[in-house]
């Protein structure tokens, strides 16, 4: 069985989900709009379209 094993793993992976999750978080709140670049993602705000 290897479930003993499999639990630490899922907890790291959260771990690091975690981490992933609040480093977005932060970029898209320190991020404005002006320094957007178009090639990174699509735009945060849909009413910002041209």
């Amino acid at each position: 069985m290897n479930i003993p094993t499999i639990l630490p793993d899922d907890e790291k992976q959260l771990e690091v989900l975690n981490l992933c999750k609040f480093v977005l978080t932060v970029l898209m709140a320190v991020r404005s709009p002006e320094q957007r670049q178009p090639g990174l993602a699509q735009p945060p705000l849909p009413s910002f379209e041209i």
